[in-house]
């Protein structure tokens, strides 16, 4: 194909010149900035650069390089590369910073306009209504069917069937939940014990509940210490896969338990890491014989609680409204823990290795 002068001289042209309806973006750092953030909410918290995307429901997720350049190109019409670099480096330094909203979070689609959004306080143990919704990162596409109140809640059929309908069983099972709703947690990690398909189908239910916003990593491989950087990111670590707790490094045992921070090494780097050690930890085991009394027993609180029961409902047939019920009951029972001086209370029938 042969392109004529005239051809030529538009191909050469900015692109704001080529199309007389697109308005040039100014050549400035700052411009450009303000020109991404026209079409995107881009914020910054606890030491992650987010954006906010809508699909399959508002919330926030990281925002890396190669996303960035993806929104940035078509906006910056033409810009070079290292001008797109230099405005990511200008947002990262400059965007709003909401890591002090790290203790709300959010239940409710925001893009459903039938349903009222709740947000929990993680500190006061409360629900909040002097809290704009769009400024809470952790964010649940599941509504509240009920804020809770004291001394008042309704039992989630789907948990009683998990307890085979004994209900100092089911509450065992809610005060283990109940720390991922809560910035002051009971000392100990928790561990679910027995059949697998019951323990496995209420895990999914929690990741479904808090999508992006949970890790799975194994009491071995925190060890390991090449995955805790995870741990920064996410309120709670809820692990399917099959663990057990014979490992050497006791130190992160009794850190882990008493949810304190700690330092790792980075791999491939002479940099290290601080770790949120306020995370909460349920751990998954076929049988008790995966704990390993006489090293983790001594060192750390270990809560295993043991799941009989084969549920009654499939994951698939579990509706709006039942997860909406078992998010309510976490919040009461967080309640509960918090009128109890922070301690677990366990049933009778409870396992516990101190």
């Amino acid at each position: 194909m042969t392109i004529d002068e005239t051809e030529r001289d538009l191909l050469a042209l900015p692109a704001f010149l080529k199309n007389p309806f697109m308005a040039p973006v100014a050549n400035t750092i700052n411009g450009g900035a303000d020109e991404i953030l026209k079409y995107y909410r881009i914020i910054r918290f606890n030491g992650r650069f987010m954006i906010e995307v809508n699909e399959p429901y508002p919330h926030f997720v990281t925002l890396d390089k190669e996303h960035f350049e993806r929104i940035a190109y078509p906006l910056l019409h033409g810009s070079s590369r290292r001008y797109i670099n230099e405005v990511y480096a200008c947002l990262r330094a400059t965007a709003e910073d909401l890591s002090h909203n790290a203790h709300f979070v959010l239940f409710g689609n925001l893009s459903d306009k039938t349903i009222r959004p709740v947000i929990w306080d993680m500190d006061a143990l409360k629900a909040r209504t002097d809290i704009l919704p769009k400024d809470c990162v952790w964010r649940s596409p599941y509504a509240l069917v009920s804020v809770p109140i004291v001394g008042k809640h309704k039992r989630v059929e789907f948990i009683m069937e998990l307890a085979g309908g004994e209900e100092e069983l089911y509450d065992d099972i809610l005060q283990s939940l109940a720390p991922l709703l809560m910035n002051i947690k009971p000392d100990g990690t928790i561990w679910w014990i027995g059949n697998e398909l019951g323990r496995g189908m209420l895990i999914d239910v929690l990741h479904n509940i808090f999508p992006h916003q949970l890790t799975a990593i194994t009491p071995r491989r925190l060890t390991g210490g090449r995955l805790n950087y995870l741990l920064n990111n996410v309120i709670g670590n809820v692990v399917a896969e099959e663990c057990d707790l014979r490992f050497d490094d006791l130190g992160t045992c009794k850190l882990i338990a008493e949810h304190k921070d700690y330092f790792r090494h980075k791999f491939h780097s002479q940099a290290g890491l601080t770790i949120n050690g306020n995370i909460h930890h349920i751990f998954s085991g076929s049988n008790l014989a995966s704990i390993d009394v006489r090293r983790w027993g001594q060192s750390s609180k270990v809560h295993a609680i043991l799941f009989t029961q084969l549920p009654g409902h499939q994951l698939q047939g579990l509706d709006d409204t039942i997860y909406g019920q078992l998010i309510a009951e976490m919040c009461y029972y967080a309640t509960q823990l918090e009128q109890q001086n922070h301690l677990y209370e366990w049933s009778p029938v409870h396992h516990d290795y101190n």
